[in-house]
């Protein structure tokens, strides 16, 4: 069993990746690798996400966190990946829907820690890069993977995951400016594409 861990962050927040990243290697399990993507130039989330999504390729069991998301238990990694789950979103305040025995469905999703199989990548790729700078593009890969049929519902995490990780309180990485220019359009983008399940490339 391998598992990846791709960070993506930015050259404005060294300081915070460099905190991530202790803890992170403070956590990391004898078959885990992490990998890390600076994202240079702003190029946009997804396409940030995606160069992380190929470094993690090979990995059985891949877990996508943002600089400011780390793990603070020694176990953070076995409930996703005993899970049978083939994608989960550990969650922060999200209005909860419903528990089943091995998951939590959530009205909507986090992106700053996303866990996946390497069958969802063979199934539904990465992420649309359609989506530019910030907002719902995690939200459309987990709708992808849902109507590909590869998860029991649309957002959901493994159950007892609040105690797993901790997000650091700190400003974004990216700008309110381009946050009010792009969430408009991403979120239009997101709804004409709520029933997608259509394979993306990452590389």
């Amino acid at each position: 069993m391998k598992i990846a861990i791709g960070i993506t962050t930015t050259p404005n927040r060294s300081h915070v990746f460099a905190e991530t990243l202790k803890q992170w290697q403070a956590f990391l399990p004898n078959n885990a690798t992490i990998y890390a993507h600076c994202d240079t130039g702003y190029k946009g989330i997804a396409i940030a996400k995606n160069k992380t999504i190929a470094m993690c390729y090979d990995a059985d069991y891949i877990f996508l966190a943002d600089d400011d998301c780390y793990p603070i238990s020694d176990v953070w990694w076995v409930n996703y990946c005993t899970s049978g789950l083939n994608h989960a979103c550990w969650n922060v305040d999200r209005k909860f829907i419903s528990l089943t025995q091995n998951y939590v469905e959530y009205e909507t999703p986090n992106g700053c820690m996303l866990y996946c199989t390497r069958n969802v990548l063979d199934v539904v790729g990465g992420w649309d890069t359609q989506f530019k700078g910030y907002g719902y593009d995690h939200v459309n890969w987990s709708d992808r993977i849902f109507n590909a049929g590869l998860t029991p519902a649309r957002y959901i995490d493994v159950r007892d995951s609040k105690d797993l990780f901790r997000l650091a309180n700190c400003e974004s990485s990216i700008s309110a400016e381009i946050r009010a220019k792009t969430i408009p359009i991403n979120k239009k983008l997101w709804k004409e594409n709520f029933n997608s399940k259509e394979y993306k490339p990452f590389k």
